[in-house]
Formats: C-alpha cells, structure tokens, sequence
C-alpha cells in the first residue's frame, strides 16, 4: 500500500502532461494569427448590391483577447426592409453612424495586413470584398482564405443545417442569434476551430 499514493501521483502527472500537450498541439494546428471576418449587406448579389456592415476579429493563437473592428458602411441606396429587419441595422442607423465605403475598406485593408482570413462562406464573402476594392479603386485581397463553411461540410457531412446559428449553437450553446457583423465573426471563429482540430487542417 506504500507504494500506491506515489504510483498515483506518477499516473496523475502523466495524464496532465498528455492532456497538455494534446492541447497544445490542438491549438498548433491554427495560424499563429488570422483575421475573421464577416459582412452584412443589401442582398446576395456582389454585382449589384452593397456592404452596409464589417466585422473582423484579429485571433492570436497564443491569447483569449482578439483584436476587433466594426464599421458601418452607408449605401448607395435605401436598405431593403427585410434586410433591416434580420439584422436591426435600419436607414436611421446607417445615415447617422455610417461611412463612406472607401473609408470603411482602408480601415479594413490596414486591420487585415496579410494575415490569413477566416469566413463563412467565404467565396460570396470574398466576392463581396473584392467587387467593393474594384469600386474604390483598390488593390483586390490576395490573402489566403480558409472557408468554415466548407470545412464543417467536410467535418460533419452527415448534418442536417449547415446554417451558421446552428453550427455555432453546437459549439456554444449559449451562442446568440444576431445577424451582426461581428457577432457572426464570433460564431465563424467558433465553428472554424472545431472544424479545424476535427479535420486537422485549416483548409
């Protein structure tokens, strides 16, 4: 019996260590720093209709506190009331505290840098951005882009909802339901990390 409580002490160590490192190599598996990013705008069509929301989250591997950025953007034209009404973003709103779309974009452009950007959906995402530089006369993102999206399809094909608010909920039950931009930033980063340590790769 002496030499139990050591023996258990031994095994304790040791299964501290594994889980440790388990979950350091978890976390490894994620660019050093990476950009979330998400966009709220007029409709789904990038030729046409416009951002009125950016959201972006700068995530460091090693730290629990991202960097964020959140502006507004006033459009060209009146926001569709349905697009008001699942977002909460109103006309009101975008005319009082809204920018112009270049100055939205050059804050954006200097956040981003060159890190890696994370999205949901991230083509119609990207799409969106890059018809906005082409109308600000500004260089196109060329940054690598990891989709969640498409990585939780590959990590769980088997789902019924590959909705965001549903993905999210399994994450974080405690997740809201917002359709704002950074909000939807939260929950991509959510679902990007477990993709990512189910799928063991970011892309």
């Amino acid at each position: 019996m002496g030499y139990l409580l050591p023996i258990l002490i031994i095994i304790g160590i040791i299964y501290y260590v594994y889980q440790d490192r388990r979950s350091s190599n978890k976390l490894n598996l994620l660019p050093e720093q990476f950009v979330v990013f998400h966009l709220e705008t007029t409709g789904l069509d990038a030729a046409k209709h416009e951002i009125i929301e950016i959201g972006a989250m700068r995530v460091f591997r090693e730290s629990t506190t991202p960097q964020t950025l959140q502006a507004l953007v006033k459009p060209h034209v009146t926001i569709p009331k349905k697009i008001a009404d699942r977002t909460g973003i109103t006309q009101e709103i975008l005319d009082l505290d809204g920018e112009v779309l270049a100055d939205a974009l050059t804050a954006f452009t200097a956040f981003v840098g060159n890190a890696p950007l994370v999205s949901f959906n991230a083509r119609l995402q990207m799409e969106f951005l890059n018809a906005a530089t082409t109308r600000c006369n500004m260089a196109p993102f060329n940054n690598r882009v990891s989709c969640a999206l498409q990585m939780a399809r590959r990590a769980w094909p088997d789902r019924n909802s590959y909705r965001l608010a549903d993905l999210a909920k399994d994450e974080s039950p405690d997740a809201g339901t917002t359709h704002r931009a950074l909000e939807n930033c939260k929950h991509t980063l959510a679902v990007y990390q477990a993709a990512a340590f189910k799928l063991r790769s970011v892309n």
